[in-house]
């Protein structure tokens, strides 16, 4: 995978107080007793939570004292993944007591309290404890843990008073399979920006659970549940994740795709496009495959002003989700959510940047024959037979039910998912302004 000395910048939230959503709605949830950790970022951990750093786990954990090199190291990480389950692997109740949409769960019998801010669908946020200690441990640093941090976890469970359902997004649970994707298309993209846009950066996932139980759903069948633990950030308030236009947060959006674009990557697709027919002065819309039934005159007078006497277009909406605190000077932001990337070998239709203060959140538009449009640089792009998105899909969804029935080591994961990215990486890094 890829790899960076660097740290993304906070804010580090440390309270649920720190999240300031316009709206959050405690819930109760059980611990899921059959996850496993499959991959982590230990450094990061480390980095995010002091208490979890070498040197104070010896205080807490005298047994740590006369290990040294490779044990210290090893033992120091099963902590960090006794410490990620404690506090990571949940699952909302509605979740748990049915099987519709996934498998029986193993839960433990007592329940801890989580946070669902309003704009929220699959994830929660959850306070983090301390590492539990040994007899002997210093139990100064053990209250100084208490409450130190937060984690987001995504995948655990519907919100109160929902029904679960196999559906697209109607379960509440996320794939292994596509949990380890998103991390790899993750990784990818913060290689993309650690050499070419330095002031962009990913929002750090921690690790990916194994949750030991299957998902169900109409698109991937059963197949593994997993997790991912992200770093707590704040999300734009409810409703307004499209930005306003002439904002730093559109301009981030737009300078993203356009640079994504350069290696093949994108966040548009035809599920998320508004798309136009003109025939004899009439016009024919969808929005992301559902009819427009009526437009008003604004409206419709600026899709006849953008086809320009076309008979038809389809505009295809960015949809690079950030995190709220994007930075003026550099222009800086924190890319979150990775599922709906996918990798093209050229593009064609017209993109969108969305606002919400237009009609129809039409803010600029780009034509594939203008100068700025961007299209895939042959000597950085990914090939599209190793990197469309079902090929990935399938390649992690092997890797989950291996993983799962006890063929793969963490370690090895971990290696699969470097080997497939290896090759272009290293292309990136001769290449790319800033490589080596």
């Amino acid at each position: 995978m890829p790899s960076s000395s660097r740290y993304p910048p906070g804010p580090l939230l440390r309270t649920i107080g720190d999240l300031r959503p316009a709206a959050i709605r405690a819930e109760v949830v059980r611990p899921v007793l059959s996850a496993r950790v499959v991959l982590a970022e230990y450094a990061i951990l480390q980095h995010d939570f002091p208490f979890l750093r070498t040197r104070a786990l010896k205080r807490t954990h005298p047994a740590l004292v006369d290990l040294r090199g490779t044990a210290l190291r090893r033992a120091v990480h099963a902590l960090i993944d006794r410490w990620l389950l404690a506090n990571a692997a949940v699952v909302s109740l509605d979740q748990c007591w049915q099987t519709d949409a996934n498998t029986a769960i193993c839960t433990g019998s007592k329940t801890r309290a989580a946070y669902r801010p309003a704009s929220y669908g699959r994830s929660l946020v959850v306070p983090v404890g301390p590492v539990d200690t040994a007899e002997g441990g210093d139990n100064r640093d053990v209250a100084r843990a208490r409450g130190a941090g937060l984690l987001d976890v995504k995948g655990a469970g519907v919100a109160p008073g929902m029904v679960p359902t196999p559906s697209d997004y109607g379960s509440g649970l996320d794939y292994l399979g596509v949990a380890l994707g998103d991390f790899l298309m993750k990784d990818l993209i913060d290689e993309v920006f650690r050499l070419a846009a330095p002031s962009y950066w990913t929002v750090p996932v921690y690790a990916i659970l194994d949750l030991g139980f299957d998902a169900k759903g109409d698109r991937f069948g059963t197949s593994p549940a997993g997790m991912h633990v992200r770093r707590a950030h704040r999300r734009p308030s409810s409703g307004m994740t499209v930005p306003l236009s002439g904002t730093r947060e559109q301009l981030a959006k737009a300078e993203i795709e356009l640079l994504l674009r350069s290696y093949g990557i994108t966040t548009t697709s035809r599920g998320n496009s508004l798309e136009v027919e003109s025939s004899e002065g009439a016009l024919r819309v969808w929005s992301n495959k559902e009819a427009v039934t009526s437009l008003n005159p604004f409206e419709a007078d600026l899709l006849r002003r953008l086809l320009a006497g076309r008979d038809g277009a389809r505009f295809e909406r960015i949809n690079v989700q950030l995190a709220e605190d994007v930075t003026p000077s550099p222009l800086g932001a924190s890319v979150v959510d990775f599922g709906h990337v996918n990798v093209k070998k050229e593009f064609r239709h017209p993109i969108c940047s969305p606002v919400r203060d237009r009609p129809l959140c039409m803010g600029g538009v780009l034509w594939p024959e203008d100068e700025a449009y961007v299209q895939p640089d042959p000597r950085i792009a990914l090939p599209l037979e190793s990197w469309d998105r079902g090929t990935v899909n399938e390649f992690c969804f092997g890797i989950a039910a291996r993983f799962r029935n006890g063929e793969l080591s963490c370690r090895e994961v971990r290696s699969l998912l470097h080997q497939a990215s290896g090759d272009v990486v290293q292309t990136w890094r001769t290449w790319s302004p800033g490589g080596s």
